[in-house]
């Protein structure tokens, strides 16, 4: 049972070295051209966001059993759809529109029963990661 709870090696390093892009374009919109980084930060973002679309879509089918599969699957691809829409926007809006998709998707994973147990807590300091980021560039945008 405690094997369960340990998250996997690799889920841990692949997952804290997707927010080094996250941090660095971060960085780098508010120290440098603003507009460039700031378009990579948003598209890297979506980007991401879609993905764990993708998770939810696979946890979904494999529990394909479920009464509930068409909901799941149609609440997968909510994140690919909002990610999709922050690109179209301007980015200070873009920021906050993924910043909230990745608070609601991650209320969504913590409250899921069809993850593994570690993967809520990889995902909460991975989701607070980048929504930091998202945020400050939305600060760093206001200024």
């Amino acid at each position: 049972m405690k094997q369960q709870n340990v998250i996997p090696k690799p889920a841990l390093w692949l997952g804290y070295a997707g927010l080094i892009p996250f941090f660095i374009t971060a960085i780098l919109s508010y120290t440098t051209d603003y507009a460039y980084f700031s378009t990579a930060l948003i598209a890297y973002g979506a980007t991401i966001l879609s993905f764990l679309g993708g998770v939810r879509w696979g946890l979904a089918i494999v529990n394909s059993n479920s009464t509930h599969l068409s909901f799941s699957l149609v609440i997968s691809i909510l994140p690919s759809i909002v990610g999709w829409i922050s690109l179209l926007l301007p980015s200070y809006v873009g920021f906050m529109l993924l910043a909230g998709g990745f608070f609601v998707l991650l209320l969504a994973d913590i409250r899921s029963q069809d993850s593994p147990p570690w993967y809520p807590r990889l995902r909460v300091p991975l989701s607070l990661g980048a929504m930091t980021c998202l945020i400050f560039s939305f600060l760093m945008q206001l200024l």
